[in-house]
């Protein structure tokens, strides 16, 4: 009976859950200035309803800043800034007669959805400029025209000024915590990486942790590039800063992949006797590892302010690697044995390449508050797009069609908000909008993200509107009701990129406490915004199921067709190196960051797939699978990327050439299976491949273990072809093991269609 009941308090509490992360201080600082000023300024101007709003405005165009460069920033806040003060006038037109509303409510928040077509800056905007279309219908607001756009654009330039203000004191502000995040989140993959033996943590648990972060770091990697890229974009000529900032960057894609690296060996000896006498220090290690991570990001998101000593860290490396070369003096009479010494020597060496890297690292950031310019050819990194006429128009022209995704959803959007518009207006609901206003921010692009959001907004505005009784019913004087609102703006936007349900929950009575400045004591209002978000939500639940939906199961199989692809020509790329030394590896950063992102982007997919109704989510078992070996094999692939920084590439290794072509035989057909319903081939005789390759590596041990006993501290063309080849050959018995059952996935998926 308590079981029962504590499942039920804690899947009610899941919505209102903190993700990782730090509260956004800053921004909520800032919208909270952006808010109550213009509302100040009204009270001690005797214009209260001028000051409302202007501040109604503020804060729908701060809502739009969501970082960046600062140039983005700029662009994106001007466009919501003259979106919000041609929407709020045109929607008190309109609102005198209701079917003129209905009419041109659709055409707003259709247009506005189309906007997400050209991405997420784009549909910010769009979301901003509807919600304030929806929320002025009918709303009070000044007398003329002149005088609401006047206000909206005072508003909006008090919000930018607040959001833009360090951009010529702080130019690279932006970069720096972007970087910063990507070597924050390292380290949690480290921390994550450290757990492969403890207790109480199953294998796929660990797994699905680990999946996360990887894609994290991904994601911020991405982010960073662009974010880089604009600020390069926007300044004449490149600081020292901007190179050193550029090259942090590029480290911690190196940097990842050593850690992923270094996981896939923990894995594959994590039950090796031997690696069970160094645990101890492994553990320091790491642990070490992740703290000079965690104080390197603080250095550079502070400029280079921070002061770096690596002591405890080098210690702990030192200490492991004497421990290490301790084992290796101890006597083995087993193969078996000695292939745990190699892998437990990959392990170290990966650590050691690690500190080597942050060393490196630690320099760089020291340097960081040098502004020097320099000339440089930009580099091939993630440039702007620039929009011309031509692009926009293609892309809308493309888009026209009832099989993209972006027309419907905003076909969806304009629908919902119209129809939420015209019921309430016929039911008489008392501020009818804001049934409008739970539409628009509930529906998403998919019905898991709608019903997610659902829950998130009805619960946090119960919750909020409970709150937002008492407030509004024991506060009454002005000064305490703006320092109320200021103080749940600060939370509300701090907890935002942590919960939005809890973002929600302060958000109720945030609204409520700025309708009673001009009407104090109106606590009956709670009610109605309950009562409004109810329809909304049961609207737009209604809408995100009938209305054009996307379900995940008919595009599953294009993203994961995707994703197989880009990792087939990270394994060609990564195989042909080893086949052929002489081979440029340059170009496998950029080839390993496009097929990670695909992953990831799976990965996305699949979590919404999951979302969904049960009864549209089709066969499940062979699409986690799927997933879930396909990136083993990325990882497989990116564990033999990191080790050609040791391969010497003097000792061809047999069958590998017959091997690649298998694998890439089978990857090819599971391609085409998935993206153009083609025929599933049987699998070719991959275990007679790997025969071959298994009896080399037995026979290169069997003779090392000969040659320990007269040449044991020597290193022998026998020992290096032993080192370069031992982790070929487990990664390749790996893939072999993957594709096998990615191949079977697919044939049930295929079958359940």
């Amino acid at each position: 009976m308590l079981s029962a009941l504590h499942r039920r308090i804690k899947w009610l509490w899941k919505p209102f859950e903190l993700q990782p992360g730090k509260p956004a201080i800053a921004l909520g600082l800032r919208t909270a200035l952006a808010l109550c000023v213009p509302i100040i300024l009204g009270l001690f101007s005797d214009r209260i309803t001028w000051g409302t709003t202007a501040a109604l405005a503020a804060l729908y165009v701060s809502i739009a800043d969501v970082g960046g460069a600062y140039r983005d920033r700029a662009i994106v806040l001007f466009a919501a800034m003259i979106g919000v003060a041609v929407a709020m006038p045109l929607a008190a037109v309109v609102g005198s007669s209701w079917w003129l509303a209905i009419i041109a409510t659709f055409l707003w928040v259709f247009v506005a959805g189309l906007m997400g077509l050209y991405g997420n800056s784009a549909n910010i905007v769009g979301f901003v400029t509807s919600m304030m279309f929806v929320v002025s219908i009918g709303a009070p607001i000044p007398p003329t025209i002149l005088q609401r756009l006047a206000l909206c654009v005072a508003g909006g330039s008090w919000a930018m000024i607040l959001s833009l203000g360090l951009w010529v004191v702080h130019p690279y502000k932006p970069v720096l915590k972007a970087v910063a995040k990507c070597y924050l989140n390292l380290a949690a993959l480290i921390e994550q990486a450290s757990q492969f033996n403890r207790d109480g943590i199953s294998p796929r648990q660990r797994l699905r942790e680990m999946v996360l972060l990887q894609d994290a770091v991904t994601r911020d990697i991405e982010t960073a590039r662009k974010v880089w890229s604009a600020v390069r974009y926007s300044r004449q000529g490149a600081s020292c800063r901007g190179i050193q900032l550029l090259v942090l960057l590029q480290d911690a894609g190196q940097l990842m992949t050593i850690v992923v690296a270094l996981t896939e060996t923990l894995e594959v000896v994590a039950e090796h006797p031997r690696l069970a006498l160094l645990e101890v220090e492994i553990q320091e290690a790491m642990q070490q590892l992740v703290n000079a991570m965690h104080i390197l990001a603080s250095a550079i998101a502070s400029g280079g302010e921070t002061t770096i000593l690596l002591t405890e860290l080098d210690r702990a490396i030192a200490t492991l690697e004497s421990k290490r070369q301790n084992l290796q003096t101890q006597h083995y009479q087993h193969t078996y044995d000695y292939y745990g010494l190699i892998n437990i020597r990959k392990i170290v060496s990966s650590m050691q390449a690690l500190t080597e890297q942050l060393h490196t690292d630690v320099d760089i950031a020291a340097q960081l508050q040098n502004e020097r310019k320099i000339s440089v050819t930009q580099p091939d990194i993630n440039k702007l797009t620039v929009w011309d006429r031509n692009s926009i128009l293609n892309t809308l022209r493309d888009n026209l069609t009832l099989r993209s995704t972006g027309l419907r959803h905003a076909l969806r959007l304009g629908l919902s908000a119209a129809l939420a518009i015209g019921i309430a207006d016929w039911l008489q609901i008392p501020r009818g909008n804001w049934v409008a206003l739970t539409v628009l921010v509930i529906l998403k692009p998919n019905f898991g993200g709608t019903w997610k959001t659902a829950i998130q907004r009805v619960g946090g505005t119960i919750l909020g509107g409970i709150l937002a009784v008492f407030l509004a019913s024991l506060i009454h004087n002005h000064l305490l009701l703006l320092g109320s609102m200021f103080v749940l703006t600060v939370i509300a936007f701090a907890l935002k990129p942590l919960n939005y349900g809890l973002y929600v929950l302060l958000l109720t009575p945030l609204i409520i406490l700025l309708l009673n400045i001009t009407n104090t004591g109106n606590w009956e209002i709670s009610l109605v915004r309950i009562f409004d978000t109810l329809i909304g939500g049961g609207l737009a639940l209604i809408g995100g199921y009938l209305l054009f939906p996307s379900w995940e199961r008919q595009q599953l199989p294009v993203q994961l067709a995707k994703t197989i692809q880009a990792d087939l020509i990270y394994f060609q790329q990564v195989i042909a190196t080893y086949i052929d030394s002489s081979l440029n590896i340059n170009s496998i950063p950029a080839i390993r960051h496009r097929a990670a992102l695909e992953n990831a982007n799976a990965t996305a997919a699949a979590q919404r797939l999951l979302s969904e109704p049960r009864h549209l989510q089709g066969a499940v078992e062979p699409v986690m699978t799927l997933l879930a070996y396909t990136r083993s094999f990325y990882n497989s692939v990116t564990t033999l990327t990191e080790h050609l920084r040791e391969f010497s590439g003097q000792y061809p290794m047999p069958g590998l050439q017959l091997f690649e072509t298998a694998i890439i035989q089978v990857l090819e057909n599971l391609v085409d299976v998935l993206q153009h319903n083609q025929p599933l081939q049987p699998l070719p005789n991959i275990d007679t491949l790997l025969e071959e390759i298994q009896d080399h590596i037995q026979q290169l041990h069997t003779n090392r273990m000969a040659e320990l006993t007269t040449r044991r501290h020597e290193i022998t063309p026998t020992l290096q072809a032993v080192r370069d080849k031992t982790v070929i050959s487990t990664e390749v018995a790996r893939i072999a093991h993957e594709v096998c059952i990615m191949h079977g996935a697919i044939a049930r998926f295929q079958a359940s269609v």
